[in-house]
Order: C-alpha cells, then structure tokens, then sequence
C-alpha cells in the first residue's frame, strides 16, 4: 500500500533520534525516514484522539535535544557535515558596507578576529534583510545559540544561516 492509498485514520512519520555518549563525551542527532504507520480503526474515534498524543511524546526527546549545545569553538571542525547546535559567544562581529561585498554579508566570527578565526557564522542579506543594520549591535559579546549545517571554507568551518531563527542570544 502506498503513502497515497493509506485510510484518513492513518499517519506516516519521519523521526529524529537524538543521544549523548558520555564514554566520549560528545553527542548524536541523527534523522531518518522511519516507515511508522498508525492507523486507529474505523469504528473507535477514541484511538483517533490518542494519535496526536502519541507522537507528541515520540517527538519530546528530539525537541528537548535540540537545544543541547552539540559544539564549541574547540569542538566545531569535528562537525563538518553535520547539522549542529554551535554554542559561543562571537570575538568578532563585522558588517561591511551595504554594497560593497557580494550579497550583504554579517560575520560572526569565532575563537578570533579575521583572519585569525576558528570559526564564523555567515548572515547573507537575503536572511538578514532590513535588520542587517542592527545585527552587529544584537550580536557583539552576547553567547549565541547557532543551529546549522556545518561546511568548510578556506580550510575553517562555516554555517551560513538560512533564518534568523537559527540564531538565538541566550
């Protein structure tokens, strides 16, 4: 049977597991597309009302987890490839000039001033928008919360964020 000829009472999900090895003091959080199909019998609407419950709390690990810090300046390479968590506060917060670099970008950048940095944050001003003007203010010397995916470039990791709901001052 396929996705479009399950019965209305029927839900398909895709989960997230997430963990901690404490042995290597590090954490996981991996996502996979789990055929889990629920289906509440036709003539029992009170297993229709206990569906939603029920993934509720499948879903309450992986939304406790996600806002686990899963990396630090220190710990950030490690990641490459990865969707992460980064947790820190920023040692050098820099807009240039509307115009003058391609695509309006801020930095946040990690660990040291550029070029001397571990790790940045890249803020296109297609994500920022009108706020770009604000950002380094909202961003300088505050801990941040960081999630994205991270990749390299010039041999340091970088997560260009695609929402400002990526980043969270705490």
């Amino acid at each position: 049977m396929s996705l479009r000829e399950l019965p209305a009472q029927c839900v398909v999900a895709k989960l997230s597991v997430c963990g901690a090895l404490e042995e290597e003091n590090s954490s996981f959080c991996e996502q996979a597309t789990v055929p889990l199909r629920l289906c509440a019998p036709q003539t029992n609407s009170f297993h229709m009302r206990l569906l939603p419950f029920l993934f509720a709390l499948l879903a309450l690990p992986a939304l406790a987890q996600s806002d686990t810090c899963t990396a630090t300046t220190e710990t950030v390479e490690r990641h490459i490839g990865e969707t992460i968590t980064f947790c820190g506060t920023p040692t050098d917060v820099n807009a240039p000039e509307p115009g003058k670099v391609k695509s309006d970008p801020v930095y946040l950048n990690f660990g040291g001033e550029y070029p001397h940095h571990t790790f940045s944050v890249v803020i296109w001003g297609d994500v920022s928008g009108k706020q770009r003007s604000k950002l380094v203010k909202r961003y300088s010397g505050r801990a941040l919360r960081v999630h994205g995916w991270v990749k390299t470039y010039k041999d340091k990791p970088v997560i260009e964020v695609k929402s400002l709901k990526d980043i969270t001052v705490e």
